[in-house]
């Protein structure tokens, strides 16, 4: 496994962009705590997908962007398998704006390598078996023990990310057995477009 190189930027831009806040429904909140901040450029990586082929951003985004789902486990979660063949759905709609569309986990390769072929998974599934990029992204969950097989997984998040790397949005549930809308992200993204209009 190759080893991740990370190089986290400091520099931060401020965005004229449409954020919705989840007012009415705060399930799907965005929040801005937890996380890499809204208008900072996202850490410099090199990991390795499903079949072992070496990503970075440059080679995982869209003419306009990506969208990071980062789950805790592919291997064990139920919630997380469920919500990974549902994001599969609105792959198309993604590509059609311009973002390409990733999962992240701490799972293996191989972990990953199985749940892609068994549910024929659509987009590209990323492995950070160190958890440096949920590390780097400042969303590793602190409260499991690191003699725990869980250790190492982050706060389920999904990140909108506008090219050439700055992040647009960022969402997450307070409840980890429940996950963001990908509607919701998806609005998000069209309002984006319009308001560069």
């Amino acid at each position: 496994m190759r080893v991740l190189a990370l190089k986290v930027f400091t520099t931060v831009f401020f965005l004229s962009t449409f954020f919705v806040v989840g007012a009415t429904s705060p399930a799907h909140a965005q929040f801005d705590n937890l996380g890499s901040a809204i208008g900072s450029e996202i850490p410099d990586f090199t990991l390795q997908d499903s079949e072992g082929n070496d990503v970075s951003y440059d080679v995982l985004k869209g003419d306009k962007g990506l969208v990071m789902a980062f789950v805790r486990s592919a291997e064990w979660c139920p919630y997380c398998q469920l919500q990974l063949q549902d994001i599969g759905k609105h792959e198309d709609a993604l590509n059609e704006l311009g973002y390409n569309l990733v999962s992240v986990s701490y799972d293996s390769v191989a972990q990953l390598g199985t749940f892609d072929v068994k549910y024929d998974i659509p987009y590209v599934m990323v492995s950070d078996p160190e958890s440096e990029l949920i590390k780097a992204f400042g969303i590793l969950n602190e409260t499991v023990e690191p003699e725990s097989r869980a250790y190492g997984i982050p706060h389920p998040a999904i990140f909108v990310i506008h090219n050439p790397g700055i992040i647009a949005h960022k969402y997450y549930e307070e409840d980890y057995k429940e996950r963001p809308d990908m509607n919701d992200i998806i609005t998000a993204i069209k309002k984006d477009a319009t308001a560069a209009h």
